[in-house]
């Protein structure tokens, strides 16, 4: 079962070639930020299922409609033939940078890496306080609290688990 929220952006339409890449025509405007998109659902079955894009760079945005891609495990035209026709999502993460306490908490278990100091520890959950949600993060036993906004979550690595973070200078003295 898919936790996080994810939005539909078109269909496969044919394979690209004979290695299993395909042709995606997009129902909406291309999203911005697609070409670092790491993985697309499928809905197969009714459910939306996540297929990784075996590389960033093995997507290239053909014209303002298409895009071809490359998703690992499929690796023949005859495989690819399979998801043709079939509805194509991604996460709402992947199109816009919006870190909503609900979805946030999809990312559970990732580690937390602030840019200059390195790992700080592994994300537990979302405590929400009105205009102030915060990430409960644990180094060992300790319970590490991080602000939840833009200037702070800089970016997500769903392949590496990862979370790279900036903490403002100061914060974690007060844990650690």
């Amino acid at each position: 079962m898919v936790n996080t929220p994810i939005q539909y952006i078109g269909k496969f339409t044919k394979p690209y070639g004979y290695k299993g890449e395909l042709a995606l025509r997009f129902d909406v405007s291309i999203p911005q930020e697609f070409q670092q998109t790491e993985w697309v659902f499928v809905t197969l079955d009714g459910l939306p299922v996540p297929f990784f894009i075996s590389s960033t760079e093995n997507i290239w945005i053909k014209d303002e409609q298409t895009a071809i891609l490359k998703l690992n495990d499929i690796d023949s035209d005859i495989q690819a033939k399979e998801l043709v026709n079939k509805d194509v999502s991604i996460s709402q993460f992947q199109s816009e940078k919006s870190w909503e306490p609900d979805n946030f908490n999809a990312f559970k278990g990732f580690k937390i890496t602030d840019k200059n100091l390195g790992e700080i520890g592994i994300f537990e959950k979302i405590i929400e306080i009105p205009q102030n949600p915060l990430m409960q993060v644990f180094q060992n036993q300790t319970e590490i609290l991080i602000p939840l906004s833009d200037d702070i979550v800089t970016e997500i690595n769903t392949r590496q688990k990862n979370i790279q973070v900036i903490v403002p200078n100061g914060l974690l003295d007060i844990f650690l």
